[in-house]
């Protein structure tokens, strides 16, 4: 396996992608502007936000996406958008056979990913706090095989951090994040850049907890990159094994 460096963004500023007309687009453009405006609350946001995936997933639009990204391996951005302060991107991203997403928290990030075609190989875990020596303290909460329809959703303080790769085929997952939009944050709001903190959550446990250091780029593809996450055993159990599923979603609302 090949280390991707291109898989994080890390503080790289992407040229802006005008809307792709569609009505999951503009559903989803519409819950960003009523979020942003307030007019909604996070959850309600999240929401809409699967509701919208859930009703398109299987259209047209979206599953040409799907293929370009699987035929040309290559990220399918659907829309992009910068301003000073926050931003948004929506695309399909491609994942690559074996090819790894280091474990990483987010900055003042909101997202949902939904795997759209292979199997992805993931762990949530949950930011807990900070030791005085500026370590994280994790909760796990979930690993497993995420199918077509399994998806995951992040916020500030919901489900923060995640890793993934895919596995033996390549893999296709819509994902949405927006950035900067939330006003109550782990880490203090001083100016630091948005997004992805990638983390080494190998380093021990504590009181139940998994410990983990913030690294750089560089070293988190080296050490991670090109391995399995079942190369690294969780030191903590996570608290569930199951999966959230669009489709379990979907037959849950029409009970």
């Amino acid at each position: 396996m090949v280390a991707n460096f291109g898989n994080s963004r890390m503080g790289r500023v992407f040229p802006d992608v005008e809307p792709e007309p569609s009505a999951l687009v503009d559903d989803l453009l519409e819950s960003i502007r009523c979020f942003g405006a307030r007019e909604i609350e996070l959850p309600t946001f999240q929401g809409r936000i699967l509701a919208a995936l859930i009703a398109g997933c299987s259209t047209e639009a979206l599953q040409r996406h799907v293929m370009r990204a699987l035929s040309q391996q290559t990220d399918q951005p659907l829309a992009r958008k910068t301003w000073p302060e926050r931003d948004y991107t929506m695309q399909v991203i491609y994942i690559g056979p074996h090819e790894v997403h280091p474990c990483h928290c987010h900055h003042n990030v909101v997202s949902t990913q939904m795997v759209l075609a292979g199997r992805v190989f993931g762990r949530e875990y949950e930011r807990v706090r900070r030791r005085a020596d500026g370590t994280l303290l994790l909760r796990p909460l979930s690993e497993g095989w995420l199918a077509p329809g399994d998806y995951l959703q992040a916020s500030e303080m919901s489900r923060n951090v995640h890793w993934f790769a895919a596995g033996d085929e390549p893999a296709a997952m819509f994902n949405l994040n927006i950035r900067g939009f939330e006003h109550d944050t782990f880490d203090p709001r001083d100016g630091r850049p948005l997004g992805r903190r990638l983390l080494d959550p190998t380093v021990g446990a504590d009181q139940g907890l998994v410990v983990a250091r913030e690294i750089g780029v560089a070293e988190a593809y080296e050490r991670f990159g090109a391995r399995p996450l079942t190369d690294f055993p969780l030191p903590v159990a996570a608290a569930n094994a199951t999966r959230d599923s669009a489709l379990d979603t979907l037959a849950q609302s029409r009970t």
